[in-house]
């Protein structure tokens, strides 16, 4: 038997333990208990809302590569579906001594720690190794800055700090940054030199798993308030990505991807939003304020993709191609 067949073959709190070996007590045993204020601050490097920050950043500022960009922002979508949903089926706990409890910590930067060390849900694998590695691996792929090498190895340093904060503090063990990592790195390179590399719309191509990932979710989590709010944004980044094009189409500036058909983006669209528009009115109807947040999420996302047309001119000049550098 093989060693995975040796792992799913014992009992869960046998799998448990081994989860644990050679990983937090090592690390946690380098440090001091300080170390971990630090460990929390580097942490956030790969939470969703730094990220998301940092995706709306380069998207409305690097006009000409915001198909590239966005195409980074649906593959962190995939990823989150998919990991949360890993989560939920594997329903393995997280490490129970954190390096330094909560009550320690400054109560200047008690909030902040609170956040990287109180996540709530399972602990395999790690979300903030696979949000990290989806997201800087990705942008190093299709970011037209400094040299490929120097992009990799800096991404490969950020993901890096990420997971090992993740075990200093406590939070996961280290085949949960492992696991973590490895899905968020398939995940970017499949979607930019797999899917990029076949079709000129990756954004839409790649939001069509992110619908499915995004879908398993709210199904393997019950319908848990964080996967209706993911279920909005995937249809409010598919269905603002739609009409940006159809703007941009109307007004006589070529899109940043191929032109394609306007009917088929209209339907893209309509399916995406009236969706979203329905959950937002359905709150005299729902009992629980998750459903019309949902829309709310989705409309937002939708409005940020769409923001650059109000300040941006003629900004659907070609993009550099990423099969180039």
């Amino acid at each position: 038997m093989g060693e995975a067949g040796r792992y799913f073959g014992r009992s869960r709190q046998e799998r448990v333990m081994a989860r644990g070996i050679g990983g937090v007590d090592v690390i946690q045993g380098l440090v001091p208990d300080v170390a971990a204020l630090v460990a929390a601050a580097l942490a956030q490097l790969g939470s969703a809302w730094f990220l998301s920050a940092l995706l709306v950043v380069l998207y409305w500022t690097r006009p000409g590569e915001e198909h590239d960009v966005l195409l980074v922002g649906s593959l962190l979508l995939v990823a989150f579906g998919i990991y949360r949903t890993l989560k939920e089926l594997f329903a393995l706990p997280r490490p129970a001594e954190l390096l330094l409890a909560p009550a320690d910590a400054p109560a200047l930067i008690r909030p902040l720690y609170d956040a990287a060390v109180l996540g709530t849900g399972y602990g395999f694998p790690s979300g903030h190794a696979t949000n990290s590695a989806v997201v800087y691996i990705g942008l190093a792929a299709v970011l037209g800055i400094w040299t490929r090498r120097r992009r990799y190895a800096t991404a490969t340093a950020l993901v890096t700090v990420v997971a090992l904060t993740r075990i200093l503090l406590g939070v996961h063990y280290l085949v949960d940054v492992i696991a973590g990592a490895a899905l968020g790195t398939g995940v970017a390179l499949l979607g930019v030199y797999g899917v990029r590399q076949f079709v000129d719309d990756g954004v839409t191509v790649a939001l069509v798993p992110g619908v499915f990932a995004s879908a398993g979710y709210v199904v393997a989590s019950g319908g848990l308030p964080e996967s209706l709010l993911l279920s909005g944004a995937v249809l409010g980044l598919l269905g603002g990505w739609q009409l940006l094009m159809l703007a941009r189409m109307s007004a006589g500036i070529r899109p940043p991807v191929g032109v394609g058909s306007a009917t088929r983006k209209r339907g893209l669209a309509a399916l995406a939003l009236v969706p979203l528009l329905v959950a937002v009115g359905s709150t005299p109807v729902v009992d629980s304020l998750a459903v019309p947040a949902s829309g709310l999420v989705g409309l937002a996302v939708a409005g940020v993709v769409l923001a650059p047309t109000v300040w941006q001119g003629d900004s659907g000049r070609q993009r550099p191609s990423i099969r180039r550098r």
